[in-house]
């Protein structure tokens, strides 16, 4: 199972045109031992391999593309072997059967794939915010992690938590605190890039990686996150954000000590006056209270 899980890693890597290439030189190796073969060995099911290939990791025009071919080649091989037909029309047929033969198994793989995808995003969603899950954030930031340590480029961690929303939820029901962390998520986004990692990591607890950011520019970020923050709620439902943070100019490690170093950061800041960012360096051990 690691072997294939490997090989499908590998394909999945892999530009469209290697992938019709792999699928179409399958499609020859197995209509030349189809053919050697003679009439009395079948090897139709070999004939899915480069299909369901194609179709998986290439896409559906390819795989309909591919199929097309397997049809006419099986066809052809069958053809060649019996020569004759009691009606003229049956190799028409044949070739006509074959196609929606290898259509289908085409459609089928394409569709399950997508099927698959839509739940395993699904999976790394938060249902309510809509924004990653802790199980989508550790996927993608174990992936940043390796590239930063590769390149020595700095990156930041951010750990969030929100002040006072049991008060809210007390008060008000979970139904406007479910708002709040509507809100709360669309600030965050709106106040960071398409290349960082957003993400809830349950209750009202947000993680954040800020990839090629120092520490000055992941300052800066915090502080508009946490303004905006402040201004959510207004004067009825008064919400805050305490923060903590760490940036790393040489990556090492790995990105659970991270968040750790982060979180406890965080919450040194909570058992204070709240609503603070508390900022550490990794590269010199300075740390430093907004």
């Amino acid at each position: 199972m690691e072997i294939i899980n490997k090989i499908a890693g590998w394909l999945g890597r892999q530009p469209k045109g290697t992938i019709i290439s792999l699928g179409v030189a399958a499609l020859l190796a197995i209509g030349a031992a189809d053919y050697a073969t003679g009439i009395y060995l079948s090897l139709v099911v070999f004939y899915l391999i480069p299909v369901l290939l194609v179709s998986w990791f290439a896409g559906i025009g390819a795989g309909i593309f591919v199929s097309l071919l397997c049809a006419v080649t099986w066809s052809s091989e069958g053809f060649w072997k019996t020569r004759s037909f009691v009606n003229p029309l049956i190799p028409y047929w044949n070739v006509g059967v074959n196609v929606i033969l290898f259509l289908v198994i085409c459609f089928g793989a394409y569709f399950i794939k997508r099927a698959l995808m839509r739940e395993r995003e699904r999976s790394l969603i938060d249902y309510l915010t809509g924004i990653g899950n802790r199980r989508y954030f550790y996927e993608l930031a174990a992936k940043e992690m390796n590239r930063a340590q590769r390149y020595s480029h700095p990156l930041t961690v951010i750990y969030m938590d929100l002040d006072d929303l049991k008060k809210v939820n007390d008060r008000s029901g979970h139904q406007k605190g479910d708002e709040l962390l509507v809100s709360v998520a669309t600030t965050i986004k709106k106040n960071t890039r398409a290349m960082d990692i957003v993400s809830r990591f349950g209750g009202d607890e947000f993680v954040v990686l800020l990839p090629e950011t120092r520490f000055d520019g992941a300052r800066t970020v915090m502080e508009r996150v946490r303004q905006d923050i402040n201004g959510i709620g207004g004067k009825e439902y008064p919400v805050s954000a305490s923060i903590g943070a760490v940036t790393t100019e040489t990556p090492a490690g790995k990105i659970e000590e991270l968040i750790r170093e982060a979180e406890e950061l965080m919450y040194e800041g909570k058992k204070g006056r709240k609503n603070t960012i508390n900022h550490k360096i990794i590269k010199d051990l300075s740390r430093c209270v907004l």
